[in-house]
């Protein structure tokens, strides 16, 4: 079967076919590889044994038509006239001339116009298009310019296939190095190979005619390497595709639905907070942990406090989920209402997080314990979880309409001109900004989305596209996917568990000792004293160590709460990683107190062995040669002498100042002692006066009066 414009290659020659007729058994085709040629004549049952090379119909056209190319096509179209559909007659030699020649005289073309044009309509497919002019392939497709055109007067540097190598050259040193521009990759390429090298430290440039111009070099970058090749190779891959890349999708896309993906991330509060205990001192800025569910936009879980961003922050956020909303808002002074809460204890499918804190090995227990999938996207690629970055912009507004202490971080030159009114305003506790931070969220949750691409059922139903609505209309949509957790079972699933040490004085955990009324009912610490020590697994946070939470050694869902014993307390209040560098800091001491230990033991060997010594030498000086028995023969009269000795001592070396000694003027007083009735009688002078008491004495009195008393 024979159809107008199939190609058919014999002999290595491409023919397109015109025309063709059963009846007559004739066929007209064209030659599409000469310059010249004209259809002939050929036999439909030879072409018929021929294949088809191609059906195409006519020539692609890669780009759309400009206006020049329209243009010459309408006036190759005026040229030609009707003769294309003078078939079969126009397809002869001799009656093809003949019309082609009245063509020309009525019209006033030239016969060459008319046969050029024509062959064009004929290859190119007897279509109009065929007549487009191909002005996209003019020019010269090679960069080079040397030897092309003439001579130029004013000095134009025609580039060789050497310049092409310095181009790439300075071209990969401008890829390599961010901080260039095209300028001094430019200068740097013409000082190095287009200079006259008078002497090592100057040189002199070729002029203009004789070097390429940067005009030059930016074509071959532009005509060499693509657009994106240019920005991948300055901006590098992350920051492409984040900023650059074609955006032909959402990441609503792959979201089945609420509860499918929760997205995670952290950010610094632009509100300077006061201490609780002093509103004088600024405590500083807190950090705020979204996690925003990606279907309803809902704001699921939170964290604002002083820790820094890290698995802490993600943790304490996904305890929010399930935590106790109207304990919650009852602690911090917000009004509870269940209906703003609708996620409570749900968790979903996967959950994003950054590479700081998601990318650890203690965001396996998600995985391991809840079945939730941890995903982590690239560095650099916020546009993965654009729900919850764009949660920061609308944390930024409402923050900024009036909160006390608002710093404004992205206007660098309002900060300098601010004269410190942050500062100067700075009011609001941890606790009082928490109050507003669990508002904010609850009229996020409540406030219709203006852009929100609704399905054809939710439009159905006419409410309001605010976060809660979406939710509750598609959680049903969800039903036995999405799971529930009791806030206990999350607290003990993510928190982390290690190896602990039942012994008599307590449960042993990283130096810390902890006791509780169950585990001291059941025996253990009498049982770990008796038969040593008991091995058991313990669930800790490490933010606090007042309380850890011990499993039964024989059955693991047994799980009891320990608190520090007084061997402990010291560390009441710290965190894990407080008490580990206290311990490390007194395991440093260890050196350096049994150092001393050892250096007084030597000073007081030393004294000791000096004051021996002396001893021995008197001995030795007295020539006592008695036997042990004849030395302790008179040893009670030689202790009785010995303690008077001892008690002579005791005087002291200088007499103790009195009044008299001070200079103290004195009084005669006679020596008289008045009776009841006023009588006045003679001292017995001759009853001697009580002996004073020593001043060990009058101390010892003292020590024994004040004991009794006690």
């Amino acid at each position: 079967m024979l159809f107008r414009n199939d190609i058919f290659v014999h002999e290595d020659q491409r023919y397109r076919l015109l025309y063709s007729d059963a009846v007559a058994q004739v066929a007209w085709a064209i030659a599409m590889d000469t310059e010249k040629g004209f259809p002939e004549s050929v036999s439909p049952k030879m072409l018929a044994e021929l294949e088809p090379a191609s059906p195409t119909q006519a020539p692609h056209v890669e780009r759309p038509p400009t206006e020049a190319m329209l243009f010459s096509q309408a006036r190759a179209m005026a040229i030609i006239g009707e003769l294309p559909s003078q078939v079969p007659d126009i397809f002869n030699a001799s009656i093809r001339s003949k019309l082609i020649a009245a063509r020309s005289a009525s019209t006033g073309y030239s016969r060459k116009a008319i046969y050029k044009n024509l062959r064009r309509f004929w290859v190119g497919g007897q279509v109009p298009s065929g007549l487009l002019a191909k002005f996209d392939r003019c020019g010269v497709k090679s960069s080079l310019t040397e030897g092309r055109g003439r001579k130029a007067s004013y000095g134009v540097y025609q580039l060789t296939e050497r310049d092409h190598g310095y181009f790439k050259e300075a071209i990969e040193a401008y890829f390599k190095d961010r901080r260039s521009t095209i300028e001094v990759v430019y200068i740097n390429m013409v000082e190095k190979h287009f200079n006259h090298a008078e002497s090592t430290d100057s040189s002199t440039l070729f002029p203009f005619g004789e070097r390429p111009t940067i005009r030059q070099l930016r074509h071959f970058l532009h005509k060499h390497y693509s657009l994106e090749t240019q920005l991948r190779n300055r901006k590098g891959s992350a920051n492409f595709n984040r900023d650059h890349r074609a955006v032909l999708g959402t990441v609503m896309d792959d979201c089945v639905g609420v509860a499918h993906y929760y997205e995670c991330d952290a950010t610094v509060g632009d509100v300077l907070l006061v201490s609780e205990s002093d509103p004088s001192l600024i405590v500083g800025k807190p950090t705020i942990y979204f996690i925003v569910d990606r279907r309803s936009r809902l704001i699921v879980g939170f964290y604002a406090g002083f820790e820094n961003a890290s698995w802490v922050c993600a943790m304490q956020a996904a305890f929010s989920i399930a935590q106790d909303k109207q304990v919650l808002c009852e602690r911090f002074g917000v009004k509870y209402d269940p209906t703003d809460w609708p996620a409570h204890e749900v968790f979903p499918s996967q959950m994003l997080f950054d590479h700081g804190e998601g990318f650890t090995y203690a965001s396996n227990r998600l995985a391991e314990n809840m079945a939730v999938t941890v995903a982590n996207p690239p560095a650099l690629r916020a546009d993965w979880k654009p729900i919850v970055e764009s949660r920061f912009k609308f944390l930024r507004q409402k923050l900024q309409g009036g909160v006390y202490g608002f710093v404004v971080p992205e206007d660098a030159k309002h900060r300098r001109n601010n004269n410190g009114v942050a500062e100067r305003e700075a009011c609001l506790t941890l606790k009082e900004f928490i109050a507003i931070f669990l508002n904010l969220i609850i009229a996020h949750n409540r406030t219709p989305m203006k852009n929100y691409a609704w399905g054809p059922g939710e439009l159905a139903t006419g409410m309001m596209p605010t976060p809660i609505n979406i939710w509750n209309h598609d959680i049903a949509n969800r039903s036995g996917i999405a799971c529930r957790y009791t806030e206990e079972f999350v607290r003990m699933s993510l928190l982390p568990t290690d190896n602990g040490t039942i012994t008599q004085t307590g449960l042993s955990f990283r130096g810390c000792y902890y006791a509780c009324r169950d585990a001291i009912a059941l025996g253990l610490f009498v049982k770990a004293g008796s038969k040593g020590a008991i091995a058991v697994k313990v669930t800790f946070d490490s933010r606090l160590v007042d309380t850890i939470h011990m499993h039964h050694p024989d059955n693991r869902g047994q799980v009891f709460e320990c608190n520090l014993t007084s061997a402990s307390e010291r560390f009441r209040g710290l965190s894990l990683a407080e008490v580990l560098t206290l311990q490390a800091v007194e395991k440093s001491m260890k050196h350096d107190i049994q150092q001393l230990r050892d250096q007084v033991q030597v000073d007081y060997n030393s004294t000791v062995k000096e004051i021996q010594g002396n001893a021995k030498k008197r001995l030795t000086d007295a020539g006592v040669k008695k036997s042990r028995t004849s030395r302790k023969a008179s040893i009670k009269g030689v202790r009785a002498k010995e303690l008077a000795a001892e008690r002579n001592g005791l005087t002291p070396s200088r007499p103790m100042r009195t009044e008299d000694s001070q200079g103290a003027n004195v009084v005669p007083f006679p020596i008289k002692a008045l009776t009841n009735s006023g009588k006045a009688l003679e001292a017995d002078m001759s009853t001697p006066a009580p002996k004073p008491r020593s001043t060990i004495e009058e101390m010892v009195r003292r020590a024994q009066e004040s004991m009794m008393k006690g």
